[in-house]
């Protein structure tokens, strides 16, 4: 069986498009599991009275992405689990393809598919990158064409829509809920590729993304801190220390720099930067426990992705845009 499992935060605008989605999928055996996170926007009314099929579990406080998905996964039966973003939609055979590339035998640990812009032509995310050296993760063929990008490896699998084996999911002991929102998807497929198995993308697994709804509820500020923190926590959990130094100096210096000609005033960014920073070292015995653990399932195998990362950069930059 697979578990869809959705978590929900006020996405009443688009959630009905990603559940009649799942819905009309052809695999089976598959449950629906959605959890809601204290909405306050009536999104739990509408999935109780229009998908009864579907289970809701609501929660009375804002669990995040990663206790939602937590509290999903320990109601679900299913032996592979998809997490899917609330304001993503599924093209039709995407859950096979999903189940397919796990069960493929072939060392899949989690497995991701090919996530669109709403509009379906342009690429959001085909797995993702990310670079040991600067500690910098982005989406791979981020603004390409559909037709125009390759199918290559992932270091990581994004979020939006991310399917992984209930043991594998039991092992690594599920999200860590240290990771409010943000970096909890690159900190998940580390740790499982640590236990040797790769992250990987299905390409018949397509789904369309309203990117980010839920951060038009937030301030552009609160945004920023968040991944910002979110950054650090992995950097200081998963890496090897040498790579923390460097990492951590990269981002309080040429990043922030580069940062403050993409996406707004150095001055505030630089705050909002070292408030993040004081977080984790607030949170710095919980981060020493979680890399104990990791130590027993295995070491990380540590990827430089500089040239790539520059590139990236310099059409950021020509675009004047921002998106890691």
């Amino acid at each position: 069986m697979v578990s869809v499992i959705i978590v929900n935060w006020n996405g009443a605008q688009c959630l009905q498009s990603c559940v009649e989605s799942v819905l009309r999928q052809s695999y089976t055996p598959m449950e629906l599991i959605i959890v809601d996170n204290a909405s306050t926007d009536g999104s739990p009314q509408i999935v109780s009275e229009l998908y009864p099929q579907a289970r809701l579990i609501e929660s009375s406080a804002n669990l995040g992405f990663s206790g939602g998905c937590n509290l999903g996964a320990r109601a679900a039966s299913g032996e592979i689990l998809v997490m899917l973003n609330y304001d993503a939609v599924m093209s039709p055979g995407c859950v096979e393809a999903l189940a397919n590339r796990i069960q493929s035998g072939e060392g899949a640990g989690v497995a991701g598919g090919i996530v669109t812009y709403r509009d379906g032509k342009l690429v959001w995310n085909k797995g993702g990158r990310f670079d040991c050296f600067t500690g910098t993760n982005w989406h791979i063929d981020q603004g390409k064409r559909l037709d125009a990008t390759v199918q290559g490896d992932a270091d990581y699998v994004p979020g939006a829509m991310l399917a992984v084996r209930r043991e594998i999911f039991d092992l690594v002991g599920g999200f860590d809920e240290g990771l409010f929102l943000y970096g909890d998807d690159l900190d998940f497929s580390l740790t499982v590729s640590r236990m040797g198995l790769a992250p990987t993308i299905a390409p018949r697994a397509v789904a369309a993304h309203l990117v980010s709804f839920s951060r038009r509820t937030a301030s552009s500020r609160w945004v920023f801190y968040l991944k910002s923190r979110s950054q650090f926590y992995v950097i200081c959990k998963q890496l090897p220390t040498p790579l923390i130094l460097s990492a951590l100096f990269v981002q309080m210096t040429v990043r922030l720099l580069f940062e403050s000609m993409t996406i707004g005033p150095g001055k505030l960014l630089a705050a909002d930067k070292f408030r993040a920073l004081l977080w984790v070292l607030g949170n710095r015995r919980r981060i020493a426990a979680a890399r104990r653990r990791l130590g027993a399932m295995g070491s990380l195998r540590p990827r430089i992705r500089l040239r790539e990362l520059a590139r990236l950069a310099v059409d950021r930059v020509r675009m004047r845009g921002y998106y890691w």
